[in-house]
This record gives structure tokens, C-alpha cells and sequence, in this order.
């Protein structure tokens, strides 16, 4: 116990001696906290858009109804393109002819045709698109592709950098005739390449494995791709550049 307790004080030391370490660990949740309440913290209780072509001087009750928000339209085919999209949940048409569309594949379309019905709008004619719905997959997809990229450009080349420094790894490259532009060109060649290739992999074995939809140009995404890692790596150099501490190199 006593050796159990010596370790565990020093390890304690250690850690409240290290600022730049505790720093982090303080701050970081406490601005995650702060930044989640704001972004969260707004009253707008909006459930269904609809968009709206033209301009009609007695607005039917449907319109002012609470939690749907309404967006004007100057083009048909912008407002129906929206639809088809699943960007907005109808469009109506206020001339002479009332007339609304819906889409077919939206459960959010169905309950406001109702809710129009309901509301004295019976009056009006309903057309139905098709549209494909947006499956959850191919709304997770991008963002865990992105996540993956962030992590393992800001962590495989800055952090490892820092680590090489606090081992003593840099100081023995002086002795080659490898020059710091080349050491960090590699680096960053390096992980560019694993990133990208992982992506890859990962597209082919999810478009093997499941059904997401993929709309675009699959060379423009790798673009984007590209130009986002050498993002990442670029910020990892910069916090490498300086830290010394391997803590505060991962809050940062």
C-alpha cells in the first residue's frame, strides 16, 4: 500500500505541476459546455417549411399557422427542386389556380397536406413529386468520413511530431543529412496518402455493405477530401511547432 500510495501522489504531483496539461482539462469541457448551450439554446420551435410562390393579399389561416415557417419562392422550379430534395416539407402556389405540392416519400408533406385540409384549404389542388427520401446513412456518411480525416491528420502528424521532440527522436535526425523541410514533407506525404487511401476504403466496402445515395462527382469529393486533410495537417504543424507536452498537444 505504501508503494501504491507513493506512485499515486507522484502521478498526482505531476499532473497538477504540468499547467499546460491542467489547463486543457479544465477548460476544454467547460468551453464545450458554454458552446453547446449557446448553439442550443434557441427558442425558434420551427417542425415544417414550406415554400411559398407568389403573393396573395388575404394569406389562407394554413400560412400563420404556429411552427411552420414560411419561405417565398420566386421560382417554381427552385421551390419543386427544394421538394424533391427533401429541403422543405411543400410548396404552395397562391394565384388563381391554389394549387400545392407535396412529396410522395415525406412523412413531414403528409401531415402538413392535413393540416391544410384542416385549416380551410381544402380549396386547393394537390400535386405529388417523387423524391427520394434521405436515408439516415447517407446523412452520417459525411460526417463520420470528416470526423475520421480531422482525427487522424491533426493526431498522426502533429502529435507524433511532439512525441518525437519529448523522446529525443528530432535531436538524433540532426545527425543525418535528412534536412527539417524533407522530414516534414514525408510526414505530411505520408499521412495524406493512409488518409486518403482509408477513405477510399471506406466508400467502396459502404457502397458494398449498404445502399447510401451519392450525388456529384466522386473526384471532386476526393478533392475536397484532399484539401481538408492538408487543412488538418497544416493545424497540427502549427500546435506542433511550439508544444513540447504531449497533454497539451491532445487538448489542443
Amino acid at each position: 500500500m505504501k508503494r501504491f500510495l507513493a506512485v499515486f501522489n507522484a502521478r498526482n504531483i505531476e499532473f497538477f505541476k504540468d499547467k499546460s496539461a491542467l489547463v486543457p482539462t479544465i477548460l476544454l469541457p467547460l468551453v464545450l459546455i458554454v458552446g453547446f448551450a449557446v448553439i442550443f439554446s434557441d427558442n425558434n420551435k420551427t417542425l415544417y417549411k414550406v415554400g411559398v410562390i407568389g403573393n396573395d393579399e388575404t394569406p389562407i389561416e394554413f400560412l400563420s399557422t404556429q411552427y411552420i415557417q414560411t419561405i417565398p419562392f420566386k421560382s417554381q422550379t427552385t421551390a419543386l427542386d427544394k421538394l424533391k430534395h427533401h429541403q422543405i416539407h411543400m410548396v404552395i402556389k397562391l394565384d388563381s389556380k391554389n394549387i400545392y405540392w407535396i412529396n410522395s416519400s415525406s412523412p413531414d408533406s403528409y401531415l402538413l397536406a392535413r393540416i391544410l385540409r384542416g385549416s380551410g384549404g381544402e380549396y386547393f389542388k394537390k400535386q405529388i413529386i417523387e423524391g427520394k427520401e434521405i436515408d439516415y446513412i447517407d446523412w452520417v456518411l459525411p460526417g463520420i468520413l470528416s470526423f475520421n480525416i480531422m482525427f487522424g491528420c491533426l493526431f498522426g502528424v502533429g502529435f507524433a511530431i511532439v512525441r518525437y521532440r519529448k523522446n529525443g527522436y528530432l535531436k538524433r535526425l540532426k545527425a543525418t543529412p535528412l534536412n527539417p523541410v524533407e522530414f516534414l514533407l514525408a510526414q505530411m506525404a505520408s499521412r495524406l496518402l493512409l488518409m486518403l487511401g482509408v477513405t477510399a476504403i471506406i466508400l467502396l466496402l459502404s457502397a458494398l455493405i449498404i445502399d447510401y445515395t451519392m450525388h456529384g462527382s466522386y473526384l471532386l469529393l476526393f478533392l475536397v477530401f484532399f484539401i481538408g486533410s492538408i487543412c488538418m495537417i497544416s493545424l497540427s504543424l502549427v500546435v506542433a511547432a511550439r508544444v513540447v507536452s504531449e497533454e497539451l498537444a491532445g487538448g489542443l
